[in-house]
């Protein structure tokens, strides 16, 4: 669904996926690296389960395909929203750190079952554990 003229893609444009769940991420990463893009990016949100995103990070450059270099993370809002258990969050935060790139924390959710300090969608950091308040931009 690219145009014509993608060429090595334009500079100005950014491509992302939802990766939801580890099946979501095995199925749809894989075309999202073999696309040229000034930065690629990943919104694991509602994030349902740990995903394992590494091997998506690091690629070997002989392979034609460039490394996800930006995840942001959030649990689901509204009604009969799903809970996002904060150690999903860590592991994520982790492998992308490894990595070198960069993560965005963007909400709790409003299932706060497993947050308890958290109001509303979880939406202010001041709310969330230290350890997860990263809001990193790629460059």
């Amino acid at each position: 669904m690219l145009p014509t003229d993608w060429g090595e893609g334009w500079p100005n444009v950014w491509l992302g996926t939802t990766t939801e769940n580890q099946e979501e991420a095995n199925r749809r990463i894989p075309h999202l690296v073999a696309i040229p893009a000034a930065v690629r990016f990943l919104s694991v949100e509602p994030m349902l389960e740990p995903v394992d995103v590494a091997p998506w990070l690091v690629l070997p450059s002989d392979e034609g395909r460039t490394p996800i270099s930006w995840i942001i993370v959030g649990g689901e809002s509204g009604g009969g929203a799903r809970p996002m258990h904060p150690d999903w969050v860590r592991g994520l935060r982790d492998q992308v750190h490894a990595a070198g790139a960069k993560l965005f924390m963007k909400q709790i959710g409003s299932n706060h079952a497993l947050w308890p300090s958290v109001t509303g969608k979880g939406e202010d950091p001041a709310q969330w554990p230290a350890d997860l308040r990263v809001q990193d931009f790629p460059q």
